[in-house]
């Protein structure tokens, strides 16, 4: 039991290890999916010891078939990244626009507020 403990915690080290090795100031900023996606193929990649272009290397590519998963996953993964882009684009335009009526509305009080004093100035004047 205890040998079999000591063999599962150095397969985690392991793992913790590869996570260091992509993990970065700009890496840290990925949603978690992404991040762990990254970590999938980085394990799977060390595991067989090879690169990732040996890993999907094709002798010839026109006449060996198409991994189909792999075509699916990619293109998944392309609308996703385009949803969630556009939907930050969305967020962006409507605090843009959220800021634009508050300006505006401002712009406005202050010119009613212009307006009341030089009317209140001009009833207040004595007329000669």
């Amino acid at each position: 039991m205890a040998i079999s403990l000591l063999t599962c915690w150095s397969k985690v080290e392991i793992s913790f290890s590869i996570m260091n090795n992509f993990i970065t100031s700009g890496t840290s900023r990925l949603i978690i999916t992404t991040l762990n996606a990254l970590q999938t193929v980085e394990y799977h990649l060390l595991a067989e010891g090879k690169s990732s272009v040996d890993y999907f290397y094709k002798s010839y590519f026109l006449l060996e078939p198409v991994d189909r998963s792999l075509v699916d996953n990619i293109r998944s993964s392309s609308k996703a990244y385009e949803k969630e882009k556009s939907e930050k684009v969305m967020v962006v335009k409507n605090e843009i626009k959220d800021l634009k009526e508050k300006i505006l509305s401002e712009e406005k009080a202050k010119k009613k507020m212009c307006y009341k004093c030089c009317q209140t100035a001009e009833n207040d004047t004595p007329k000669s």
